[in-house]
């Protein structure tokens, strides 16, 4: 099974047909373009302004949250709340790799599924956590924050994206 489209599957079986392409991923790539243009599936549709908006509500709710960012987990950016010039793209793609990286070391050392992961800096934190099987949710904090609070109002922020996802 292979990812295209915004992470619809596509098993390879259904890609046989445009074989003999150069590489598999061609054969991918070529069955992904004809079935967008049959539609034989639909892309994941996200209501970016609802995801927004909750973001917002996090960080108006929280003087200590100072912005937010919501990812797929190919790490692209879905949604954000950032106050401040940040590369939105880079932000999303380490985020998500952060994320499947944790979930490796906890399923290594066998600590069961990975909730959130919690990055301490001199000048503030980075919380992310999961919210669907291809979302996450990174949450930019103050260096004051006190992080059982914090981590209290990313669960509750990433229930409700829960219910707009």
């Amino acid at each position: 099974t292979a990812s295209v489209a915004g992470g619809v599957p596509v098993h390879l079986h259904q890609c046989q047909q445009f074989l003999p392409a150069s590489n598999l991923w061609e054969a991918v790539m070529a069955y992904a373009i004809t079935a967008w243009d049959q539609q034989i599936f639909t892309p994941i549709r996200y209501h970016v302004e609802e995801l927004e908006e909750q973001l917002a509500r996090l960080r108006a709710y929280s003087p200590v949250i100072t912005g937010s960012l919501l990812v797929s987990y190919d790490g692209l950016p879905i949604a954000s709340d950032l106050p401040f010039v940040l590369e939105e793209e880079r932000a999303a793609a380490r985020s998500a790799s952060i994320l499947v990286l944790a979930e490796r070391v906890a399923a290594e050392l066998r600590r069961g599924g990975l909730d959130q992961v919690c990055l301490n800096g001199e000048d503030g934190h980075v919380v992310i956590a999961s919210v669907t099987h291809d979302t996450s949710l990174a949450v930019l904090c103050k260096a004051e924050a006190r992080i059982p609070m914090v981590l209290l109002e990313v669960q509750y922020c990433v229930d409700s994206l829960r219910g707009l996802l």
